[in-house]
């Protein structure tokens, strides 16, 4: 079979070559010939004189995606106590429930759902709650409602109007606030209308424990991102932390970690709450929890990590929580007290070992360094030789409950008292029946 183009009569197997190459051309799999199959030194410079080359964008910041079915309220993000957003993608959709429409009955709702997220929290104590909803665009327009949590039907309530808001905020965009909205200590009403454009509306109090749910709203699908800032305030003890150099007391800055340590009271858990997390920190206020546990974590280049477990009502007078932090120094001594050895065979008792885990803690945070592990003891029967060979077993003693606890071996020698130290020892106890406290001595090399 033939078919004419142009005046000329082509089979039909060329016809369909002729269309297959057309459409792979339009594809974009039709490439022009490159510079490669030129001969050397025949390649043109494309780059004219005068023009500058292209300018390479920016890449745009990733933004925190949400699941799509959390514009429903039984699909509603969790979110932690004290949470601050990266940049979250705006939502865009009203879910498959439209929980949310106003009626004569319910002015303070959306007129509907435009494009919606939900959010659910629960306080971890008592406390005023503040919020911040930030868009990226000043003009974006986000609303958002509050509601306390009834029971496990909550989200049925809420689509069948039987639970009402307790906070909510229509408003339209504040220039002054660059279009940011949410509930703050400043804050005097309750349910703000669209036609205002008060920011903020008053802060409520809430009780450790209570669930929360919170819808934010978007009026234009166009709208950019926005971050959302939770915060659970309180009139609490609020001591000044900072840290300095153990020698000359100047101040330093330091990576810092400050947990509250969860609780179980009257058969209700709590979980540990991370309250700072910073980089070079040097000095600030801090607010704690009055009757709370903490624990605190302090990290210096050059100096010995610090850990310390304490409860807040220690500050209840105290303004200031000062951290000395003791600096790497060839020589530096850390005596051990409260160990107990075995009369016979010099081994570590069972008890001794608790007072050991602070030091591992240190050589594991610090594989850096190396140490010497050296014993004292007093005079055994009066004899110096027995006296250096028991501690100098003490000392070995301790070595081997490190190695087993993982320090490396390598990085640890064991040594006992010298001749000089254990006259010294034995003049002493003679001279004024001064005994010597069983140690060990741990000298970093």
């Amino acid at each position: 079979m033939y078919i004419c183009i142009d005046q000329y009569f082509l089979p039909m197997k060329k016809i369909a070559f002729f269309l297959l190459i057309m459409l792979l051309c339009e594809a974009g799999f039709c490439q022009p010939k490159t510079n490669a199959s030129k001969p050397q030194g025949s390649t043109k410079k494309t780059a004219q004189k005068g023009k500058t080359p292209p300018v390479k964008e920016t890449p745009k910041p990733v933004l925190v995606q949400l699941p799509s079915n959390s514009n429903d309220c039984f699909f509603a993000v969790e979110i932690k106590s004290d949470f601050t957003s990266e940049a979250i993608a705006a939502p865009k959709g009203s879910g498959y429930i439209m929980e949310i429409i106003k009626d004569a009955k319910n002015p303070e709702l959306f007129e509907l759902e435009h494009n919606v997220i939900w959010y659910t929290f629960t306080v971890p104590y008592s406390s005023k709650l503040l919020l911040n909803i930030i868009p990226e665009n000043a003009r974006d327009d986000y609303d958002f409602l509050l509601f306390k949590s009834t029971d496990q039907y909550f989200c049925n309530k809420v689509a069948n109007k039987k639970v009402k808001p307790i906070l909510s905020n229509l408003s339209a965009p504040n220039p002054q606030t660059k279009g940011a909205i949410g509930i703050s200590l400043k804050g005097d009403k309750k349910f703000i209308n669209k036609k205002s454009t008060d920011a903020y509306v008053s802060s409520i109090d809430v009780v450790k424990g209570d669930v929360y749910y919170l819808i934010i709203d978007n009026l234009s699908p166009q709208s950019k991102s926005y971050k959302l800032n939770l915060e659970f305030y309180i009139d609490g003890i609020k001591p000044n932390l900072r840290i300095i150099d153990d020698k000359d007391r100047k101040p330093l800055s330091a990576d810092i970690l400050l947990v509250e340590k969860g609780s179980e009271k009257a058969g209700e858990s709590t979980e540990d709450r991370i309250v700072m997390n910073k980089k070079n920190f040097l000095t600030n206020n801090i607010v704690l929890v009055p009757g709370y546990n903490y624990s605190i974590y302090v990290k210096k280049e050059g100096y010995f990590s610090y850990h310390d477990e304490f409860n807040s009502d220690k500050y209840l007078s105290d303004t200031l929580i000062s951290i000395p932090l003791k600096k790497i120094v060839k020589g530096t001594k850390f005596p051990i007290k409260n160990l107990s050895f075995d009369d016979e065979t010099a081994e570590l008792t069972p008890e001794s070992k608790e007072a050991l885990s602070e030091t591992i803690q240190l050589l594991t945070a610090h594989p850096e360094i190396s140490i010497e592990i050296k014993g004292y003891v007093n005079p055994y029967d009066q004899s110096i030789e027995k006296s250096i060979e028991f501690s100098r077993k003490q000392a070995e003693s301790v070595m081997k409950f490190f190695t087993e606890n993982g320090v490396n071996s390598s990085r640890m020698t064991a040594v006992g008292m010298t001749s000089k130290e254990g006259k010294s020892i034995l003049e002493n106890y003679i001279r004024n029946s001064v005994l010597l406290d069983k140690r060990i001595e741990i000298i970093i090399k």
